[in-house]
């Protein structure tokens, strides 16, 4: 009888397994797993754009002239009656963003876990050189006195970024990286570029609210950034006209204010709020740094604190705000996630170039220890641990790309230069991360 028993108890519990065991490749959400969550984010990557932009070549017409520069530009409409009112161009210039990385702060809510006072830190690049097509308008009819409307960019603007988000109220931090494409093209009021994007973002790890999650999703983004040679020529035709230039709001009035009539629209030349100027610039009857003078072409420009709303009172301009953009990542249970951030391909599905300007930059959990692998007729590895902010660069000189080169097995001469296999992963607390890994060119 007794074996009866445990004959029947072994049936038992197998039955009580197998029930409760998924079958194979059937998904099954973890419990804790958070799944699709809101991140509000306001971030100046606009501003990033706007302080490495320069103009290589202006290319503007008006039919029966070009200007080659914004100084050619500056000397013609000196003496132009048309820009009494409004004078129409047609501009081929060619902007230059350089790749250097920058910092840039913001603030990051997320609405689903209570978390309102969230501060956000990223270590962004942006690159690109386009050459663009625009309909520029310029003259005291127009509120900006120039406004630019882009129709088509050879070449979209790329950006990427490691940040780092926090609370403190819910004790709780958040890491990860966006990478996307910026599309240049569509209507600017001043003398800025339009700028929108939908990029993909990716969570690597968190701690106290978000403890344990990772995910992917994306980050959409619209703003626009101001070219400073032409708000140079703007400013310009602001002293020579006694008229203060109007700023589009999406370069006056910081993303995420709930009351954009607080902000001052004097335009300095890199988006700061009020001016600093040596006494040589101040027109007669002017004072510096005081409405109505716009701060000139050579200026130093410092930033200040927004004005009061009760400064407004007598100017007629309805409340606007600036909503924050969005980032949405379904959120899961795991160990963490690393992404090779950099070096930047210039489009989507470009191999990005490892050059002594582009290292290679790794982001992950914080602290992790990490192994790096070069990979083409042989193989290379390095470790390396990233920083307490979930970041490393591992940077090459010419020499050093040359030697890893032929560590790899790579011809010393080629008409062509290498494309080699990089991957990483990493270990961290949580355990270790998926192998991630990218296709770049040496040099």
């Amino acid at each position: 009888m007794s074996r009866v028993f445990s004959y029947l108890r072994f049936i038992a519990v197998f039955l009580l397994v197998t029930l409760l065991t998924p079958l194979p490749n059937s998904p099954v959400a973890l419990a804790n797993d958070l799944g699709a969550t809101d991140f509000d984010l306001a971030i100046d990557l606009a501003g990033l754009a706007q302080k490495s932009v320069s103009i290589g070549a202006l290319n503007c017409s008006d039919g029966s002239r070009t200007f080659a520069s914004t100084t050619d530009m500056m000397i013609g409409l000196a003496m132009d009656q048309r820009v009494q009112t409004q004078l129409n161009l047609t501009c081929r210039p060619t902007l230059n963003i350089d790749s250097g990385v920058k910092s840039v702060s913001g603030t990051i809510a997320i609405p689903s876990k209570g978390i309102t006072d969230g501060v956000f830190t990223a270590e962004c690049a942006a690159k690109s050189n386009m050459g663009v097509i625009a309909n520029v308008a310029v003259g005291a009819d127009v509120a900006g006195l120039i406004s630019l409307n882009v129709t088509s960019a050879s070449a979209p603007l790329a950006f990427s970024c490691s940040f780092k988000g926090s609370s403190a109220a819910k004790a709780t931090e958040v890491f990860g990286t966006i990478e996307g494409y910026g599309d240049v093209t569509g209507m600017c009021a001043s003398a800025c570029v339009a700028i929108g994007m939908t990029a993909r973002a990716t969570v690597t790890s968190a701690t106290g609210e978000l403890k344990g999650q990772t995910g992917t999703g994306s980050y959409t983004y619209t703003d626009a950034f101001e070219v400073p040679e032409l708000a140079s020529v703007a400013d310009r035709l602001a002293q020579m006209k006694g008229k203060k230039r109007e700023r589009d709001q999406r370069v006056s009035c910081p993303e995420g204010a709930v009351d954009c009539t607080v902000y001052d629209t004097n335009p300095c030349s890199n988006g700061e709020d009020t001016c600093t100027a040596p006494s040589s610039y101040c027109p007669p009857g002017a004072t510096c740094n005081s409405a109505p003078f716009v701060c000139p072409p050579g200026a130093t420009c410092t930033s200040v604190p927004p004005r009061n709303a009760s400064d407004t009172s007598t100017r007629a301009v309805a409340t606007a705000s600036r909503p924050p953009s969005r980032m949405n990542v379904t959120l899961r249970s795991g160990s963490g996630d690393v992404v090779i951030l950099r070096p930047m391909p210039t489009k989507e599905g470009a191999t990005a170039a490892l050059t002594p300007a582009q290292p290679v930059t790794l982001s992950g959990p914080p602290s992790a220890k990490c192994v790096l692998t070069f990979t083409a007729r042989k193989s290379v590895k390095r470790t390396v641990t990233l920083s307490a902010n979930g970041s490393a660069v591992v940077s090459y000189n010419a020499g050093r790309i040359t030697a890893l080169s032929k560590q790899l097995g790579l011809p010393a001469k080629s008409k062509t230069k290498p494309v080699i296999t990089t991957s990483v992963s990493c270990t961290s607390d949580a355990g270790a991360t998926p192998v991630r890994s990218r296709r770049i060119q040496l040099g």
